[in-house]
């Protein structure tokens, strides 16, 4: 599947990409991804080791298209409550893998990676 990245125009090819689905609360009313009911996204990974995120309102279209940097990439991850495996690292030195301790929220988790990740 080809997609266009919405602010920019390019083109980028999903084939054989990983994807990864957002959480939602513990009542399922809202994204974790986005903290809003009504706003939901879905993480890619390439191939090539590229980040792009789908996002969208609803069931309403079009879909929103943007690429995000590794460390985002970490976050929303963890966000999500998705554990990074070696293979979402990709090639090269391995970077830290955080993971959510049992009795840690979703937004506590987020702050301690946002911290250790600036």
């Amino acid at each position: 599947m080809i997609v266009t990245i919405t602010e920019t125009g390019q083109t980028i090819d999903l084939a054989g990409a990983e994807s990864f689905v957002e959480a939602m609360d513990e009542n399922n009313v809202y994204s974790l991804a986005t903290g809003n009911p009504d706003d939901h996204e879905k993480l890619f990974r390439t191939p090539g080791g590229r980040w792009i995120v789908n996002a969208w309102t609803g069931m309403q279209r079009p879909t929103k298209w943007r690429e995000i940097d590794h460390e985002t990439a970490l976050a929303w991850l963890a966000l999500n409550g998705i554990k990074p495996s070696e293979t979402i690292h990709g090639s090269g030195p391995s970077k830290k893998v955080y993971t959510r301790t049992w009795d840690e929220s979703p937004q506590q988790f987020q702050k301690r990676v946002n911290q250790a990740v600036i």
